[in-house]
């Protein structure tokens, strides 16, 4: 437990919001109280800290973990380097290093159920395990949905995001669809004070996963309705990461649906403007090379 991490969390969180410290008390506890705990000189008890949490849009359990989860900062800087690793496709890296922190550290349930999630996916990925056995694997892990703890961290939705992407893989689409699903129907930004993800690129790049999956089962004007929501929920959220992307396949969905060429090349011209923004450079190469008909029209 480290009273220190609390109060550097508190006080990070406090800044991001604009809050003084005497209005971050106000009605809870003095300036000073927050002044002490933010030193780690003193520990809040449980109310203060549940009040605490609403006032800086954060849970209860979010500041618990920060303060009880055993090692955090090293597994903080360990989860970095391997998600690092896997953006690079170093995924037999990623195996090595998940076998030996899990000989060096004393990893806690919640770790252990990342790590789990995070070293099957790099097998797949690696080719050292079939889409098949991958899926086996992940779906054990949900037996254990019911643990408390995994429920708080959401690490279940990551979960079940890799089943509905290697179902996909597999051609089972509306098993694909069913996890998809659930994940939009009761979504929960999965994170907590180690796994921390960008909430809405995750539900963005979910959208677009199960729009693709409609579109490649055939089913084109089902995905251009999810499309829709994405690239709503994109603009509502001033987020353009995957704007490029959503566009291009509703660029696919018309094209395969006969629409007016109008439509279908201002999509692309849409995807294209957003890769050249975003500097996706291999996107931009893409589209020229495969849709210059409709660049040009």
């Amino acid at each position: 437990m480290d009273g220190k991490r609390l109060g550097a969390k508190i006080a990070e969180l406090r800044m991001a919001k604009g809050l003084s410290q005497r209005q971050l008390g106000k009605g809870i506890c003095t300036q000073g109280a927050i002044s002490q705990m933010e030193k780690g000189a003193v520990l809040p008890k449980v109310d203060t800290l549940y009040y605490l949490a609403l006032r800086l849009d954060t849970s209860f359990a979010y500041l618990a973990d920060v303060f009880l989860e055993p090692g955090y900062p090293d597994q903080v800087a360990f989860v970095d380097t391997i998600e690092h690793a896997a953006r690079e496709r170093k995924h037999d890296q990623v195996i090595e290093e998940i076998t030996e922190f899990r000989n060096t550290h004393d990893v806690s349930r919640s770790m252990g159920y990342y790590l789990d999630w995070f070293e099957a996916i790099s097998h797949f990925h690696s080719g050292s395990w079939a889409v098949r056995k991958t899926i086996a694997v992940l779906r054990g892990m949900l037996e254990k949905e019911s643990d408390m703890e995994l429920r708080r961290h959401h690490l279940h939705i990551r979960v079940m995001n890799s089943l509905a992407y290697l179902y996909a893989i597999d051609r089972n689409t509306e098993q694909s669809l069913y996890y998809y699903d659930k994940i939009l129907e009761s979504f929960t930004p999965p994170g907590g004070p180690i796994y921390e993800v960008d909430q809405d690129v995750f539900l963005i790049r979910v959208m677009y996963n199960k729009a693709k999956t409609l579109f490649d089962s055939g089913r084109p004007a089902e995905a251009l309705d999810v499309i829709a929501g994405g690239i709503r929920r994109s603009i509502e959220q001033e987020n353009m990461s995957l704007l490029g992307q959503l566009y291009h396949y509703r660029g696919e969905c018309l094209e395969r649906m006969g629409a007016p060429t109008e439509e279908i090349s201002e999509c692309y011209q849409r995807a294209l403007l957003f890769f050249e923004l975003l500097e996706k450079k291999q996107y931009s190469r893409l589209v020229w090379k495969h849709k210059a008909a409709y660049l040009s029209s």
